[in-house]
């Protein structure tokens, strides 16, 4: 006999259970995980690097060109980010539970993962918000210009920091073969970087500038009235470096599907 508040029934107890629209499926669940994780990499593998490339190194090439009323250059870099910011905030609201055999597993690493997580998103507003609204003083427009530039050189950092930290959480989607090509990603990156600092200065030789170019981002001598030299090969490199970044993301993506399943620094 159980008792439902003032009335007897002759029934046996039967635990409850979650109403149907509430249950969640486990393969939903697993796919909640990896739409997390594709998200953010799509972010921080190809869209953001994508964007600080252009903004960087192609603001004197085929300077003319306009997309969407803006310089192309512009233009893509503002999406990019956008783009970016949309999928990281996405990304924050799927499910990530994967039930009691996947439960998360508070380790330094979840912990860092998760704080320095929501820690990026901050960061990446205040790096869209410098960048959209300049004010006309000049020097206060510098001081923006700054914030802009060394928001965005932090919020980057930090992204590392997450994936980084992605690869070894306990039963986590990436794993050792992730580690190892991201890392190769950040040195090839890297080389792209320093390739096309070495070009920019060279072709500042070749134009003769007076004053000088200053390389930091304030002040950044800007030559609109015609493009710099050598546009057709930095279009190239443009190329290259894209499906370069792509490439990447298809071998980390792999690396979910074809890759150890446990994270890396966790014993097997």
């Amino acid at each position: 006999m159980v008792e439902n508040g003032k009335t007897r029934c002759p029934c046996q107890f039967v635990p409850t259970t979650p109403l149907p629209e509430l249950q969640t499926k486990r393969s939903v669940e697993i796919e909640g995980r990896r739409s997390h994780v594709v998200q953010m990499l799509i972010g921080w593998v190809i869209l953001v690097p994508l964007s600080f490339f252009v903004a960087r190194f192609y603001k004197e090439t085929f300077s003319k060109v306009f997309f969407l009323q803006e310089f192309w250059w512009y233009t893509i870099h503002v999406l990019c980010l956008l783009t970016t910011l949309m999928g990281g905030i996405y990304a924050l609201k799927v499910k990530r539970s994967l039930g009691p055999e996947y439960e998360i597993v508070w380790t330094d690493a979840t912990t860092v993962h998760i704080y320095f997580g929501y820690g990026l998103m901050g960061t990446f507003i205040a790096h869209l918000l410098f960048g959209s609204f300049r004010a006309y003083d000049v020097d206060m427009r510098m001081i923006q210009m700054s914030l802009h530039w060394g928001f965005g050189w932090l919020e980057y950092a930090v992204a590392n920091v997450v994936i980084l930290s992605a690869m070894a959480i306990p039963s986590g989607i990436l794993n050792c073969i992730s580690l190892v090509i991201y890392i190769v990603f950040l040195v090839v990156q890297l080389a792209f970087t320093v390739g096309m600092e070495m070009h920019m200065r060279n072709v500042d030789k070749e134009l003769n500038l007076s004053p000088p170019r200053s390389y930091l981002p304030t002040p950044v001598m800007r030559i609109f009235h015609k493009d710099a030299p050598h546009s057709y090969f930095r279009m190239v490199i443009l190329g290259i470096f894209f499906f370069v970044c792509v490439a990447f993301y298809t071998a980390i993506h792999l690396t979910m599907d074809f890759g150890s399943e446990f994270s890396c620094f966790q014993p097997s």
